[in-house]
């Protein structure tokens, strides 16, 4: 993009960061979300729109199939967040989102409209060097000798995630890495040597992630691949289909080659192949499936309102607490499936709208993949995206979805380039408004929310010397720099209910506000807690429900359970007599 003026160089180069940054800043894990990576890819994007130029005043964004889906989810969480009782702050988020999203695809589109012929160039170029990028980080978890590097997120187990919120979103962005490059190759930005090579460690380090979810990405991109290839395409759209269509080849064989080699023992990795037949994996899929049998109890419960914007999670909880209720059963905040999830939470009417809309433009965007690489990388790249969103939550990560958006905002047009560049007109003021409220949001968002992030580093701090978690002064003043609007202000009734001591006193009302608190940030530190609460408030029955629950979330749960009943019980002895399915304590 040499020809670039220097404005537009600029505003790319902005953009590049933030796609590119989101990844690779390192991702701490807590037990609420952290924020600070979806903010720097909101903000770079939002900035680089207020400063983008000219755009094409033919396309109507009204008409574009995923924005009408992205306009009717927040229409679905405004009157959700109205129907039902105190779920607004939820609501609003996913409004947020969404909203989010369609501007993403007019980002993403105006782009293209400036540079044609080059700015799929650009977005394949910034997703590739994400991954690489990615590869190396991951590299750096792979350390045996367990020295920390200050820029790495700690490595989870068995598995490598490079920097990413966990290993599944790193082999997504691994197989993204290897749609863009496959499109550099095609249209000659990367010679083949160096493409292929890229394609081979791509896939190394996918295997290396442990995910299972790479056999989907390869098949369906074989699959695409084997069909394009059979069209007789053009030349360069058969470059691409061949990486395609060799890509399941070359990922079994690097599985076979860490196998064989022994390079899986030598660093303790477990390969997605290995997981496939091991409790580990049938644990995991054995929870989807119980996340999707939810859901769909939600859907029939409610088909029409759904059980309310955020509230999936209490439902799940719900559930859980039942008796008999499968093993693996937990509190979960998504039902790691797209559609599913919406109609649990919003209804039956806007999933299947959303899911008519989906399915209408893969069918326009396959349609146009006849003629045009562009075309081809699109629907590849987002369908990876599609893939993952709907065997898990991707897309409640703003990078992802805002990736997602810019990716559908390039698909090419029926119109012909020509008609295309003698459209173009000044950039329109509802443009510039939409990047600075995206600007504005995304500054109050983070604004907020970063106190929850200090409480939450300062409770895991605790918890990691093997405390309770505990208040004091410094928690309480942060916590109360949260406005009393917040859409985070329950986040903030949680963490102070983490960290609370009941006494015969409080516990009544520390007891209510736990189940209004379990409804929608049923965590296991609050579960701990509020087991423990409910027990000095004198309802027994429920606090074993609590803990039970608790015990189905992981190995660490009964430590988190005897830590909470410790620290209260200096106060309270009462809750000596709690009793549950993972921890047995005497009178």
């Amino acid at each position: 993009m040499k020809n670039q003026p220097a404005s537009d160089r600029a505003v790319r180069s902005l953009m590049g960061l933030g796609i590119i940054g989101a990844w690779w800043i390192a991702y701490f894990p807590l037990p609420f979300p952290e924020f600070y990576k979806e903010w720097v890819f909101a903000m770079t994007v939002g900035l680089g729109a207020i400063l983008l130029g000219p755009s094409a005043d033919h396309w109507k964004p009204g008409r574009h199939l995923l924005v009408l889906a992205a306009a009717a989810t927040v229409g679905a969480c405004l009157i959700s967040g109205i129907w039902f009782d105190g779920v607004w702050p939820r609501a609003v988020q996913m409004a947020c989102y969404a909203a989010f999203f369609a501007f993403t695809v007019a980002v993403g589109r105006q782009l293209r409209q400036q540079q044609i012929d080059r700015s799929l160039t650009w977005l394949a170029g910034c997703i590739f060097a994400a991954a690489l990028g990615s590869c190396f980080f991951g590299a750096l978890q792979l350390n045996w000798i367990d020295f920390p590097f200050p820029i790495v997120a700690p490595r989870s187990l068995e598995r490598i995630s490079g920097n990413t919120a966990q290993a599944n979103h790193f082999a997504d962005l691994l197989c993204l890495g290897v749609v863009s490059t496959a499109y550099l190759l095609a249209r000659g930005a990367l010679g083949a040597a160096t493409a292929w090579s890229t394609v081979v460690l791509l896939m190394i380090f996918s295997v290396l992630s442990g995910s299972r979810m790479v056999w989907a990405y390869a098949t369906m991109l074989f699959v695409m691949g084997v069909v394009l290839l059979v069209r007789r395409p053009s030349i360069d759209i058969r470059r691409a289909a061949t990486v395609f269509a060799a890509l399941p080849l070359i990922f079994v064989s690097a599985s076979l080659l860490l196998s064989m080699s022994g390079v899986n023992e030598l660093f303790g990795i477990v390969s997605g192949r290995d997981r496939a037949g091991s409790a580990d994996g049938a644990t995991s899929t054995n929870q989807r499936l119980w996340l999707w049998q939810a859901g769909v109890e939600a859907v029939l419960a409610h088909p029409l309102s759904g059980v309310g914007a955020g509230q999936f999670v209490g439902h799940t909880h719900e559930l859980a607490s039942r008796a008999g209720a499968s093993a693996g059963a937990g509190p979960e905040a998504n039902a790691h499936n797209l559609f599913i999830h919406l109609g649990a939470e919003l209804g039956a009417p806007i999933a299947a709208f959303v899911l008519v809309c989906v399915a209408g433009w893969l069918i326009v965007a396959w349609r146009r993949t006849k003629h045009s690489l562009e075309a081809v990388t699109v629907l590849a790249l987002a369908g990876v995206i599609l893939i993952h969103a709907n065997l898990e939550y991707p897309l409640w990560f703003a990078y992802f979805l805002g990736l997602l958006g810019l990716i559908v905002g390039h698909l090419p047009d029926s119109l012909p380039t020509s008609a295309l560049a003698a459209t173009r007109l000044p950039s329109s003021r509802a443009n510039q408004v939409a990047a600075t409220a995206v600007v504005v949001v995304a500054a109050l968002a983070y604004q907020q929310f970063r106190p929850l992030e200090s409480a939450m580093q300062a409770i895991t701090t605790q918890v990691g010397v093997g405390a309770a978690p505990q208040s004091d002064k410094a928690l309480q003043a942060t916590l109360a720099k949260l406005p009393s609007w917040s859409v985070y202000r329950d986040y903030g009734e949680a963490i102070a209910l983490i960290t609370a001591m009941p006494t015969t006193a409080n516990a009544g009302d520390l007891a209510e506000r736990c189940q209004r608190a379990v409804r929608f940030a049923p965590s296991a530190y609050l579960l701990a807690r509020c087991a423990a609460i409910l027990q000095v408030s004198g309802q027994p029955e429920l606090a074993t429900s609590f803990a039970d629950s608790l015990c189905r979330l992981s190995e660490r749960s009964p430590g988190l359970l005897i830590e909470s009943m410790t620290y209260v019980e200096t106060v309270s002895p009462t809750v000596g007599g709690l009793r549950s399915s993972c921890v047995e304590r005497s009178p």
